[in-house]
């Protein structure tokens, strides 16, 4: 399967107006809980003192604020970087890091802060693309290595499969950067070979641009090539950390980190950009529409250009850990407002059925991956996907 047909762009790409909705949305439905949650626990209280009849409609008891959706999106920022540390000290494959961090995200498309604490769901996303990434690390041992229970880890997974609806394969830029690297280096000899041999450096540098490269990409010695690739990863983890994962496909994330990759070495991609898009499958008419391709795929990586540096920004870990424990004096409220009978047996069935899930998705994962319901081939791939345009963005509404 390639990433045209894959879940990810079916089910969680979206527009900014989208993702903001459904946001507002989800936090109204846990203010709404804990509204209710605080009048029942006044209620109690009221009771306890024999002054129910004189309180028929008891006010809600008095707690901390609630955080803003503002609040809620830098802890949640907060708590991604969090796990890309985790990742960098277990070492772990940019791929393993590229589904953690997007499957974080998408459970907080499904549901507030209020409603799950991304503190206690943040191991158990690594947990489960390390499964899904052929990486395994039982619960146990991760555990032993961050110091988290492994209970907690395991008692978590049905919740975090819910919120993912079970659409577990991922497309991160990481390895699209990959391709578009070999991409570059595989034009970059062709226009070489077009030159013919003894050429001079002007006429590979014609060729070269005629191949749709820019001046400075032909000739690049592997380990400049490596420093590219490092500083396009670094800005990718930054664009990880923004809104990008859910409005735009992960080519046009890579392209975007290569971009800047190439710019810290002094070289401006203008050219390449032109050939990602000319190259996309989108633009098979030809003429206007590849000139539109490119001039939707510009806009879309300065719009990129703008969510990198909104993930690179750094967020104060004092006002975090104050957000953190707003946020968690807010969970207590929910959890034990006099409806905890039932909510204990929610738990227990949940814990019960964790297991159970977590191998059905297991086995689920080797069953598509028999039939090839896999990443494409990242060199193969990564052109096409970059100008690919999200159907969130061509058909659907915020209805949908």
């Amino acid at each position: 399967m390639n990433f045209g047909e894959s879940t990810q762009r079916l089910n969680w790409l979206f527009t900014a107006d989208q993702l903001r909705k459904q946001r507002e949305e989800n936090r109204q439905r846990g203010l709404d809980a804990l509204q209710q949650a605080r009048a029942r626990s006044a209620s109690a209280s009221a009771a306890s003192l024999d002054a129910l009849d004189s309180q028929s409609s008891a006010p809600a008891a008095a707690g901390p604020e609630p955080p803003s959706l503002d609040e809620e999106l830098a802890l949640l920022k907060y708590y991604a970087s969090k796990l890309q540390h985790a990742c960098r000290e277990l070492r772990l494959p940019r791929r393993v890091l590229g589904t953690a961090l997007t499957y974080l995200k998408r459970i907080y498309v499904q549901h507030s802060c209020l409603e799950h604490d991304p503190q206690q769901l943040l191991l158990t996303c690594l947990y489960l693309a390390c499964k899904i990434e052929e990486h395994y690390i039982s619960a146990a041992e991760l555990g032993r290595l961050t110091g988290a229970p492994a209970e907690l880890i395991l008692r978590t997974e049905l919740t975090a499969l819910q919120g993912l609806k079970f659409d577990l394969i991922v497309y991160s830029p990481y390895k699209s950067i990959d391709g578009f690297l070999e991409d570059v280096k595989s034009a970059a000899a062709d226009a070489e070979a077009a030159a013919g041999p003894g050429a001079s450096a002007e006429a590979v540098a014609a060729a070269a641009a005629a191949a749709g490269l820019d001046p400075g990409m032909a000739g690049l010695a592997e380990p400049q090539l490596d420093k590219v690739r490092a500083a396009a990863y670094s800005a990718a983890d930054a664009l990880m950390l923004s809104d990008a994962p859910l409005l735009h496909t992960p080519g046009r994330l890579a392209l975007a980190a290569l971009r800047s990759g190439f710019g810290k070495s002094g070289i401006k991609l203008q050219q390449y950009v032109q050939r990602a898009a000319q190259r996309s499958g989108s633009t098979s008419g030809g003429g206007a529409d590849a000139q539109s391709a490119a001039q939707q795929l510009q806009a879309a990586l300065s719009e990129l250009d703008q969510l990198g540096a909104e993930g690179a920004r750094s967020v104060d870990q004092a006002e975090m850990a104050a957000l953190d424990r707003k946020l968690k004096a807010c969970r207590s409220a929910l959890q034990g407002d006099g409806v905890g009978a039932a909510a204990a047996k929610a738990k227990a069935k949940a814990d019960k059925q964790a297991r159970k899930a977590a191998t059905a998705a297991e086995q689920r994962r080797v069953a598509e991956a028999a039939v090839g319901i896999l990443p494409d081939p990242p060199a193969a791939a990564a052109a096409g996907a970059a100008a690919e345009e999200p159907p969130s963005k061509r058909a659907r509404t915020s209805d949908e």
